[in-house]
């Protein structure tokens, strides 16, 4: 963390300094309650899919690609350092770095009682299985709608071949580890016009397998040229606000127990 010092420097700009831990707690402390944070680490650039609205860059992995792991240690460091002890890591797609399960493992070594990762669930099937034995507490998956025809609409493939029942079988493969190494599944879906009215059978086909926890995210337009490339047309535009009501009616058919967030 840095600071204006206040002193002019020959550019006649501020000069900075950093902060020591006890400033950088007390600046993050006035925005945040830090101990409850999570600290969320981007460890790749790059994505796997060709979401309408999504900024992340596509392509193979490159040097560039992939977080320094200097960087990653200073800031995985930082966090502990602060007081976080909750860790995600993201992209991207995550399970594009080669060494995630590792780095999960390190982040346990470093204190972090909390270590996630957010995915699309495309990924080799063996990668599950590394995953569930590096120790991490929680994986999310996202899934945008409760069958092939509306998922892979809006999550569509580089290939434009179907993902969807890749990223099921990955995610029921989740399900059956988590009871034996002991880690959550989550899931997390995106409303778009296209699938608002899929929400409720998305709801009740995770509900069903065994998921808990479901994070309903808002839509709002990203990448225009991939939102006019998109077989969706408008499908990918603004849900009204007054709409996000009836989201709370879906709930209401779903096993005791299940969580619905906003």
């Amino acid at each position: 963390m840095y600071r204006n010092s206040g002193r002019l420097s020959e550019n006649h700009g501020k000069e900075l300094r950093v902060l020591s831990p006890k400033e950088t707690i007390k600046f993050l402390g006035s925005f945040y309650n830090v101990p409850k944070t999570t600290l969320s680490i981007e460890v790749v650039k790059i994505c796997n899919l060709l979401c309408p609205g999504c900024w992340v860059d596509l392509g193979g992995i490159k040097s560039d690609t992939l977080i320094d792991m200097r960087l990653l240690e200073m800031i995985m460091k930082f966090g502990r350092n602060v007081g976080i002890d909750k860790v995600c890591f993201v992209g991207g797609e995550p399970t594009l770095h080669p060494q995630l399960s590792d780095i999960v493992k390190h982040a346990i070594s470093l204190g972090y009682a909390g270590t996630s990762i957010t995915t699309n669930g495309v990924f080799s099937p063996a990668k599950m299985q590394e995953l569930a034995k590096s120790g991490l507490n929680n994986i999310s998956f996202s899934i945008d709608g409760s069958s092939s025809e509306v998922h892979d609409k809006i999550r569509p493939s580089l290939s434009g071949k179907s993902m969807f029942n890749l990223t099921l079988n990955n995610f029921n493969k989740a399900i059956s580890y988590s009871k034996e190494y002991g880690f959550e599944v989550r899931v997390n879906h995106t409303l778009f016009p296209s699938n608002f009215y899929d929400a409720e059978s998305m709801i009740k086909l995770v509900a069903g397998i065994g998921v808990k926890k479901i994070r309903i995210h808002f839509s709002f337009p990203g990448d225009q040229n991939r939102r006019s490339n998109s077989k969706c047309g408008d499908q990918h535009d603004y849900i009204p606000p007054n709409s996000w009501r009836q989201c709370q009616v879906f709930s209401v058919n779903c096993h005791q127990g299940f969580i619905l967030k906003g």
